[in-house]
């Protein structure tokens, strides 16, 4: 495992994560909305069964990476093209879960000569997206706080600042079920509460940027994406209904879509592996 900054030609920094095998293919990971390059210990442990080496880093304004204030999503794509140049990485696949999936879409449509797969798991469409209403089937507390990322950052400030508070006080609770938090290991445990802590430890920046930038059109063409795509939803999800991933897959020129029956938002805690497959098939 290793931990670096990497220094931005604008001044700005990014704390990344890698580990794995130093020879194996790396993918890009791109955390949830909120999160940081922490990935918990599930996730870790299947990107290195899976042979591939993790790559994470906090969006700007997580953890201790630079805010980019009123970034968009497709900004993303410069920053991991200045992660993957400092570290001389010449092929990577990428996959972005929840609010992770726009950046690993956009980290593919504009870096197509170094990405050779993406996949994206409980993503959000672009707000902006012909014929689809993207907040139909959404949960009140989801579309309230998209609403107020429209036009009113004081609001949605406050509102997550509420809701970083909870998290600190008990970030296993929010995330995992009675039974899942019993059968983790205390080292488990302890590497979950880190992972869920560090992206609100210097504050919520990043969380409003993110929703804000997700919450605006992502200035980016999906059908520039040209390497293999894999979009994994579940069919029961209502954090982000699952008509996001069907006009998703619709636009994206080399799409594979899997619904899956009774799967939630949380749909990588059954599935991750065969996520990972999908990408490890690109790798090349």
């Amino acid at each position: 495992m290793d931990q670096s900054q990497v220094a931005l030609p604008d001044g700005r920094s990014l704390d990344v994560y890698f580990s794995g095998l130093a020879g194996a293919f790396p993918i890009i990971y791109h955390h949830p909305t909120p999160g940081a390059r922490l990935p918990n210990p599930r996730t870790e442990r299947a990107v290195h069964e899976a042979g591939l080496r993790l790559v994470s880093f906090s969006r700007p304004g997580y953890g201790d990476s630079t805010r980019a204030e009123g970034r968009r999503v497709a900004d993303i794509a410069a920053d991991v093209r200045w992660l993957l140049e400092e570290f001389e990485i010449e092929r990577a696949v990428t996959w972005g879960h929840s609010g992770g999936g726009p950046h690993a879409l956009a980290t593919a449509a504009l870096n197509p000569d170094v990405i050779t797969g993406v996949a994206v798991s409980s993503c959000l469409a672009p707000i902006d997206a012909d014929g689809l209403d993207f907040f139909e089937g959404m949960i009140p507390d989801n579309a309230a706080e998209f609403e107020l990322s429209l036009n009113d950052e004081v609001g949605l400030r406050a509102l997550l600042q509420a809701q970083a508070d909870e998290i600190n006080q008990d970030p296993l609770g929010r995330f995992l079920s009675e039974p899942e938090r019993a059968r983790l290991s205390p080292e488990d445990a302890q590497k979950w509460r880190a992972a869920l802590g560090e992206g609100l430890r210097t504050g919520v920046d990043g969380w409003v940027d993110d929703m804000t930038s997700l919450a605006h059109p992502w200035a980016l063409d999906l059908m520039a994406i040209s390497t293999p795509t894999f979009v994994w939803h579940g069919q029961a999800d209502q954090n982000v209904p699952s008509t996001h991933a069907k006009w998703l897959a619709s636009r994206l020129p080399d799409a594979t879509m899997h619904i899956l029956e009774g799967e939630g938002h949380g749909l990588t805690r059954t599935h991750l592996p065969q996520i990972l497959a999908d990408l490890a098939g690109t790798a090349r």
